[in-house]
């Protein structure tokens, strides 16, 4: 697929070297957007690619929940490219929405993507595209082509 950008996650300990190896070796700087949960797998990572390929942050969703919007401003100044987040985040019993416009505009202003995860349910995909998200994390790829292809912006084989 050689016109798709993907999103890849480190989950393991000592993944970063091999996966940072099979992209130079195929040459895929610009198509991947590289993730962890693991501080130690992304910061070796980053130390390996040196900015060549994007990288992702996750913790600014419990950022916003617990600690309000200063400490996203100070997330948004990180190395990350992108933001991973959840849609809402569970605080206190209730569900903090995490993806609003003043986080993507925060996001964009500081040349930042915003990456949602995980939409499965086609209303859900065309609220957050309609709100500004710049990229959609889907067990259901096949409800997101529709909701692509409905859109006019899937630009694949049908």
């Amino acid at each position: 697929w050689p016109d798709i950008n993907l999103n890849i996650d480190l989950k393991a300990p000592g993944t970063a070297l091999p996966l940072w190896r099979l992209i130079e070796e195929r040459d895929l700087h610009d198509r991947l957007c590289v993730g962890s949960f693991s501080q130690r797998n992304i910061s070796q990572f980053r130390r390996l690619s040196r900015g060549r390929v994007a990288t992702a942050a996750a913790e600014v969703g419990t950022a916003l929940a617990r600690f309000g919007p200063r400490w996203v401003t100070f997330l948004l100044r990180t190395p990350a490219d992108v933001f991973q987040v959840p849609p809402s985040v569970p605080l206190r019993g209730r569900s903090v929405r995490v993806v609003t416009r003043g986080l993507l505009d925060a996001a964009h202003r500081y040349d930042k993507q915003v990456h949602v995860w995980t939409i499965d349910d086609a209303d859900e995909m065309h609220r957050l595209l309609d709100l500004g998200v710049d990229g959609l994390v889907s067990d259901r790829i096949d409800v997101l082509k529709d909701v692509l292809v409905e859109r006019g912006a899937w630009t694949g084989r049908p």
